[in-house]
């Protein structure tokens, strides 16, 4: 009726869960879900982008065994734009293949192609 008062249940709901915490992973700050590419060959699957980083294996290993998560990461797709992280986790072989990996990709974002065996020389 005219008399009622009307409460903004949505916006209620958005205000309790930005001040709650789900799981938490030292080093990450902030975590948004990627919705699977909806081009020809792309990823079918749902992939996170994290601010922050962790790449303490043990730690994510717990997180993906917890009963809410119940092993929906694929542990072996992880990938990390640190490289001196990855360096002192996987080791210099690992982090070789991140750097050529990050150097390709700012080449293929502007077009410019680049003979992998050119990037090798350089990571």
């Amino acid at each position: 009726g005219a008399g009622m008062k009307r409460v903004m249940l949505v916006q209620l709901v958005e205000d309790e869960a930005a001040k709650c915490v789900v799981q938490e992973l030292q080093g990450i700050d902030k975590c948004h879900v990627l919705e699977p590419s909806k081009k020809a060959g792309g990823d079918k699957e749902c992939s996170i982008l994290t601010e922050g980083v962790n790449l303490d294996l043990l730690s994510l290993w717990r997180v993906n065994h917890h009963k809410t998560v119940a092993g929906i990461l694929d542990l072996n797709k992880v990938r990390c734009n640190d490289i001196a992280q990855i360096r002192r986790v996987y080791g210099v072989e690992a982090a070789r293949r991140a750097l050529l990996e990050e150097i390709g990709g700012v080449f293929k974002a502007y077009g410019i192609g680049v003979d992998n065996r050119h990037l090798t020389l350089i990571s």
